[in-house]
């Protein structure tokens, strides 16, 4: 039977708003490993090749994705709030059960087979019927799996053309073997995820296809999927967003007295860092959302690929002085109170609606808010400070140093431009 069940590959960047958490939670995973190699003591050409074939690929595969020379090496889910209990993880558990275990989907199909069929119910049951015979010829096995010898079937199918068919399964191949058979997954959430208190079998949500995979774990490790109650070393996998914040500075101040050992950094200079941390995420994230809107992706099925970013564009952020009061100094001091407004009002919003107060019209106004934060992005993405500049011109008094223009700026005005 074809489950109705989501695709490996869903582009979701056009959803992100500002620095939310699974963007920090993947700048704590590329920092983290490049503190370990700066740690080895590597020579200089086998750190470069590291910072060359390593990249991180947001919202495609997973909420972000490590890439080692364009295999997958890990796939991080990110919850942000979603509960304490394992019981309210089942539906991410299953969709990480689904991709790890090579289970091919509806949506996954009609990347290659449409159907002029309007009605929900029955595209879905004429899919099903599709699945059917996929299973009947022997090319899946009951669980929607490619069977052993699949590629020496020669069956026809009513439904699917066998040019079709076959480029269906080759690129599911393909893309099964590059992305899930040798990548761990992580589960990260802002929250404590309590240890399952039955077998995983036992719980209600747990598809049939996957009972007997699981039957008799209380853990997903064996098929190296890791929730925060796992044994492994790598990565802290229950993070609040202060304590990922907190993680970033560490990481960050630790990179810096590596990289510039000569140099002493204090608290607020290394938050320009991460500061510029944030503003590479948000640039790609913006280049990605301009690509959908503009149409300039280049459909190829499930070989379709995302732009990522090197380890080397975050390593080289750290080859910089920006404690010096120039122009990229103040762009981020700029950017960094912007945000600081932005989340403010954004809380006092969240606060309301979780008040219950005009539910309805806050949540409106909140994703205003977020789609005006978006627009801020990209028309002001190189040059933030120049928004400021023609906001509030008289602020730009005659003999004024760059110092008093810039704080006078941000310690009294950036609130005004989210309020």
């Amino acid at each position: 039977m074809a489950e109705d069940i989501k695709s490996a590959l869903h582009d979701a960047s056009p959803s992100w708003n500002g620095y939310v958490y699974q963007g920090k939670v993947g700048i704590y995973v590329v920092l983290s490993k490049i503190l370990q190699q700066l740690q080895m003591h590597q020579t200089d050409e086998e750190l470069q090749k590291f910072l060359k074939n390593y990249s991180i690929e947001y919202e495609w595969i997973e909420d972000f994705s490590i890439k080692n020379n364009g295999s997958y090496e890990s796939l991080h889910q990110v919850k942000h709030k979603a509960g304490r209990g394992f019981h309210s993880h089942i539906s991410a558990v299953v969709t990480i059960l689904n991709r790890k275990r090579k289970i091919l989907s509806a949506t996954d199909f009609i990347k290659y087979k449409t159907f002029d069929i309007q009605d929900r119910d029955q595209l879905l049951q004429k899919i099903q019927e599709c699945f059917q015979s996929m299973q009947d010829a022997d090319y899946l096995n009951e669980q929607n799996q490619l069977k052993d010898g699949w590629k020496n079937v020669t069956t026809v199918l009513p439904d699917i053309e066998r040019t079709v068919l076959i480029k269906l399964l080759n690129d599911f191949e393909q893309f099964s073997e590059n992305t899930f058979d040798a990548s761990k997954v992580y589960f990260h959430t802002a929250e404590p995820v309590s240890p399952p208190q039955k077998d995983l079998d036992l719980y209600e949500g747990i598809p049939h296809t996957h009972r007997e995979k699981v039957r008799g774990y209380r853990s997903l490790s064996f098929l190296d999927i890791y929730l925060a109650f796992d044994d492994q070393m790598n990565f802290e996998l229950a993070l609040s967003d202060i304590d990922v914040e907190k993680k970033i500075e560490d990481l960050a101040s630790q990179i810096l007295r590596v990289m510039q050992e000569d140099e002493e950094y204090q608290n607020e200079d290394v938050k320009l860092y991460t500061a510029k941390l944030y503003r590479l995420i948000d640039t790609h994230i913006v280049a990605r959302h301009k690509k959908i809107r503009n149409s300039e992706i280049v459909e190829n099925g499930l070989l379709e690929q995302r732009d990522s970013i090197a380890f080397k564009d975050f390593y080289d952020i750290f080859d910089l002085k920006l404690r010096s009061t120039n122009k990229d100094f103040w762009e981020l001091f700029s950017k960094l109170n912007f945000e600081a407004a932005f989340n403010e009002h954004c809380n006092d919003v969240i606060e309301r609606i979780n008040d219950n107060y005009y539910r309805r019209q806050n949540e409106e106004y909140l994703e205003r808010l977020q789609q005006f934060r978006a627009d801020v992005l990209c028309e002001y993405e190189n040059n933030f400070v120049s928004l400021l500049q023609k906001l509030f011109p008289n602020q730009l008094k005659a003999g004024a140093s760059d110092a008093v223009f810039y704080n006078s700026l941000n310690a009294e005005l950036s609130p005004r431009i989210v309020k």
